[in-house]
């Protein structure tokens, strides 16, 4: 079935995705793109009246990193979702993986390995976290190499893990796009922010995380996420990654083919 009049709304205040391979792609599956470019645009897209959505689309894509987006607007995710707008990821999980604490502690329960961790005052730290710590933001995924001691907040609680030994000091990402999946290394993030922008498109040799990050994704409904190990551990999950590359069209259309298998329950 050909599909002419599937409109994505795309939320990407930050502009960090390929505009034209985005472009480029949906509009060769015959899948209409609305992307406010400021927040005063997105606001009027979203705006109802009664709960009445005059120009509804058929998705809402979520592809923003900035922290101070979600609370405002979560309440606009919430009201398109109960209008019958599919968000994509879910609101759900969006807020779950924003908050490290309630990420691992999801994770743990279906059973994925992650690091030790520690929720609470900033004077209580235990000593067998080790010397070194990592320091997470409460929300999102701002991370920070630290000696245990020398944490003192002010904005107690605070939430901290065990330093995951990582001695060639890079971090395997796996991207997850629908049923495509590939990867890509980058140093670590705690010594350097260089990144690889070779993919991996053959999994072969990492089966043990393509198979983790496959779990996560069908347990928590996510359509897209990428997935951080260091070795076996997961690090991070973020469900708005950046999966799009100039060069690299399949997870585009693999997103896009998702939309179109979908549209009827939109």
């Amino acid at each position: 079935m050909t599909h002419s009049n599937v409109t994505v709304l795309v939320i990407d205040l930050l502009n960090f995705l390929d505009t034209r391979l985005v472009d480029q792609v949906f509009d060769s599956m015959r899948i209409r793109v609305i992307r406010p470019h400021n927040r005063k645009a997105l606001i009027e897209v979203l705006s109802h009246t009664d709960g009445q959505w005059s120009n509804r689309p058929d998705f809402i894509l979520v592809l923003n990193h900035s922290q101070d987006i979600l609370p405002w607007l979560a309440p606009f995710l919430a009201y398109a979702e109960q209008a019958g707008t599919r968000v994509v990821n879910p609101l759900s999980a969006i807020q779950l993986f924003e908050h490290p604490l309630a990420r691992n502690m999801s994770l743990k329960r279906i059973g994925v390995r992650v690091p030790r961790f520690y929720f609470g005052s900033s004077a209580t730290i235990p000593s067998d976290l080790g010397e070194t710590v990592v320091w997470k933001s409460l929300c999102g995924h701002q991370t920070i190499r630290c000696a245990r001691d020398g944490i003192h907040s002010f904005e107690d609680p605070v939430y901290v893990e065990e330093l995951i030994p990582n001695s060639d000091r890079r971090v395997l990402t796996i991207y997850g796009i629908n049923d495509c999946f590939y990867g890509r290394w980058k140093e670590d993030a705690l010594q350097s922010k260089k990144k690889s922008r070779k993919l991996i498109t053959d999994l072969t040799v990492f089966q043990t995380q393509l198979q983790v990050a496959q779990q996560i994704g069908e347990h928590f409904s996510l359509i897209f996420l990428n997935v951080e190990f260091i070795n076996d551990v997961v690090v991070d999950v973020n469900t708005i990654a950046n999966f799009f590359y100039p060069d690299h069209q399949e997870p585009v259309r693999a997103l896009g083919q998702w939309i179109l298998d979908h549209v009827s329950a939109g």
